[in-house]
């Protein structure tokens, strides 16, 4: 992806810092739209006409995933959205429009 999105800190062995994951999310979303002819959001392919509508964009059998989980086992630290306005504000706004746009409610 850092091919594709300029980044402000260099990726040094896999740590990006919070600014670089923010700009990542946002550009890529970005760079994707221009691109996709069709969107979707992950967490949603479990639901039947939105994972019918995936395999016919991608001209593919009907693979019906009846179970999404929503774990992850590495570690995080916690991030309010306080915590993203404070290291960049405009980006933080984007980021919030963004997934608005996408569904994800504040």
């Amino acid at each position: 992806m850092a091919q594709f999105i300029d980044l402000p800190d260099p990726i040094v062995n896999k740590n990006n810092t919070i600014l670089n994951c923010m700009i990542t999310w946002l550009k890529w979303n970005e760079l994707i739209e221009e691109k996709a002819s069709w969107r979707y959001r992950i967490e949603d392919l479990t639901i039947p006409v939105v994972n019918k509508k995936l395999c016919e964009e991608l001209e593919i059998p009907r693979a019906e995933i009846k179970d999404f989980k929503h774990t992850n086992a590495r570690q995080h630290i916690e991030l309010r959205w306080q915590d993203v306005l404070e290291i960049n504000p405009k980006i933080a706004y984007d980021i919030r429009v963004k997934a608005e746009e996408y569904g994800y409610e504040r």
